[in-house]
């Protein structure tokens, strides 16, 4: 839902920040990279339960997915590489976060990494899809839950869990689940629809 304001954001104040990195002639892929490395960094704190802090490098890795293909464009040095690299580490980065939370949520009905595992699925998935319907038709249908909006989730439940106690952690592992799942079966429809009427 959140991510159809990435342009918005764009036109902000942060179009500046961005003609800087263009500027400065960071290449794009170097930019992917950093998110990897805050993103391992943000998935080590939230192992050692630093819930709070681990916020700030999720938002530096956050901040570094949106940013590359920004630059990339700006610079015009878009490259079909470039795009699998950063679906790549987008995945890692993922990957490694899910990694943590399995080894501190709490159980809730299921045990906890029973949850992230649920969820971490589900966004391989919905990436998966997102990935393929992109090389079929230029038409876009609309996410439920899109990576950002699975992100803003995760910061609600560690700021949450810093505060309540790690069982929020669970909760929200369990909010994004169900969200990204029926993300999935909305995807799948709308492609379903969109190329059977080509």
């Amino acid at each position: 839902m959140l991510d159809r304001y990435r342009d918005w954001l764009y036109k902000t104040k942060s179009s500046k920040f961005i003609k800087k990195l263009v500027r400065s002639k960071i290449p794009p892929n170097l930019i992917t990279i950093l998110g990897l490395i805050f993103g391992i960094i943000a998935a080590y704190l939230i192992f050692k339960q630093n819930f709070l802090i681990s916020i700030i490098f999720l938002i530096l890795t956050g901040l570094c997915d949106i940013c590359d293909g920004w630059v990339a464009r700006l610079s015009k040095k878009t490259t079909k590489f470039g795009v699998i690299f950063d679906v790549t580490i987008d995945k890692y980065v993922e990957g490694v976060i899910g990694l943590a939370l399995a080894f501190v949520v709490p159980a809730f009905l299921i045990p906890g990494y029973v949850w992230v595992v649920i969820a971490v699925f589900g966004s391989i998935i919905i990436s998966v899809i997102s990935n393929i319907g992109i090389s079929l038709t230029n038409k876009v249908p609309f996410k439920l839950a899109s990576r950002f909006d699975r992100g803003i989730l995760l910061f609600l439940g560690l700021i949450l869990a810093s505060f309540l106690g790690k069982i929020y952690l669970t909760y929200t592992l369990v909010i994004i689940s169900i969200l990204t799942h029926l993300t999935v079966l909305s995807l799948v429809l709308s492609y379903y629809k969109i190329l059977k009427k080509k």
